[in-house]
């Protein structure tokens, strides 16, 4: 099993086809994760948004009460 593990790497070309497709596998996950994050972010500011904005609509205009 092991000498047709190094069979299969001894071929530079294969070698370096199987590099560039684990490095595509890696990069697909990555670029999934990063996906991930920026929704949730996109998510969290979305929720702060719209407190922060409601507690402005409750509490008036900051310059208001400053007269």
């Amino acid at each position: 099993m092991l000498d047709t593990t190094f069979n299969f790497f001894r071929d530079p070309l294969r070698s370096l086809a199987v590099a560039c497709w684990g490095l595509a596998v890696v990069l697909t996950v990555l670029l999934g994760w990063m996906a991930w994050v920026a929704v949730e972010d996109a998510r969290h500011t979305a929720q702060h948004l719209a407190a922060h904005g409601a507690q402005i609509a409750t509490a008036g205009a900051p310059y208001e009460h400053a007269y």
